[in-house]
């Protein structure tokens, strides 16, 4: 369009055809309401576009709220978890070293039972050596007394 004035045609006495003229100006008007339209429109479609997405980044700021709620509480059940997990272990924990102490002094009572009764025992297992010692020498005293007193 621009500067296109090649399809006037000229009226003898100056100036160009009113009918030309006019039919151009037409074109441009109808032109003009064509691209306006589609302006508006456009300008429409752009409006809603911009709502939908203000109205989508507000649910995904809302969704990303609810995201870090839902990570806040997985935090603090995940920290209250951890504490109750290490009450546990440390009562655990302390349960097992009092009965490892416990067991520790009944082992050494034990042991030191184990070494009187091995020491009583060997002490008794000589006793016993030295009473058949004793009574070995009193039969053959006996035999050698009946035997000197009661000749065969």
């Amino acid at each position: 369009m621009g500067g296109d004035v090649r399809h006037f045609r000229r009226r003898f006495f100056g100036g160009f055809d009113t009918g030309d003229v006019m039919a151009y100006i037409e074109e441009l008007a109808a032109q003009r309401n064509k691209y306006k339209t589609a302006g508006d429109k456009l300008e429409a479609e752009l409006k809603d576009l911009t709502a939908e997405i203000k109205r989508l980044q507000g649910e995904l700021d809302n969704a990303d709220r609810r995201i870090m709620d839902i990570k806040v509480h997985a935090l603090e059940d995940a920290s209250d978890s951890v504490s109750e997990l290490k009450e546990t272990y440390t009562g655990i924990k302390t349960e097992m070293e009092s009965t490892t102490s416990t067991i520790c002094s009944e082992l050494n009572k034990l042991n030191n039972t184990l070494t009187t009764l091995t020491t009583v025992l060997d002490r008794t297992g000589s006793r016993f050596a030295e009473l058949q010692s004793a009574v070995e020498q009193e039969k053959a005293d006996a035999l050698a007394a009946m035997s000197e007193r009661f000749p065969n």
